[in-house]
């Protein structure tokens, strides 16, 4: 008999997977194999590979771009309203704009006493929202004069000003038929409108 598998030899030459064979050779997935070679993920693997982010890890990458989620929005604004306070920012407050505004959903506005509160705010605005495993703000103005500074997140926009340009821009009064949310306590509830936590 020739050397080699015949019908009464069930193991298949080297490099060959039979389907009695479920040991793949390397580099080899057969189906009876649901394990994926690395850096391929496989319908039986519900882990994505690292920077995928798939249907079953609600958790964004960190530097991934700002989610329209309302869900990420709200707790990233939440975090920087938290962070404002944290740094001395004065009646920081949240507005819900979303009902009124197509570019954004949501204001968190605050403001400092001096130039230098200013800066702190911002810096640790931005420092925070990352932490929290939120993006870097689309976009900053007015960080040099550091009398009303725009943190551009898109969900959300967060306005750090000095006393004198609170008090002459009045967004509060602005939007005050919009909702203010209770951040202290991460609540969706409507609490008093935005004109009332001015006179506050």
């Amino acid at each position: 008999m020739t050397p080699g598998a015949g019908p009464a030899d069930p193991v298949a030459p080297a490099s060959v997977v039979s389907p009695a064979d479920p040991g793949a050779p390397a580099g080899v997935v057969s189906p009876a194999d649901p394990v994926a070679p690395a850096g391929v993920v496989s319908p039986a693997d519900p882990v994505a590979p690292a920077g995928v982010v798939s249907p079953a890890d609600p958790v964004a990458p960190a530097g991934s771009p700002p989610l329209v989620d309302g869900a990420y929005a709200r707790r990233w604004a939440v975090a920087a309203a938290a962070a404002a306070d944290e740094r001395k920012g004065v009646d920081t407050v949240v507005i819900d704009v979303g009902d009124v505004l197509v570019v954004t959903d949501l204001f968190v506005i605050t403001h400092g006493n001096n130039a230098r509160q200013v800066r702190s705010i911002t810096e640790g605005v931005e420092e925070t929202v990352k932490e929290a495993g939120g993006p870097s703000p689309l976009r900053i103005e007015g960080a040099d004069d550091r009398q009303w500074v725009l943190l551009d997140y898109g969900p959300f926009v967060v306005h750090v000003f000095d006393a004198e340009r609170r008090s002459l821009y009045q967004l509060e009064r602005l939007w005050g038929d919009c909702e203010v949310l209770d951040w202290r306590t991460a609540t969706d509830g409507p609490v008093p409108a935005a004109e009332a936590a001015l006179d506050a």
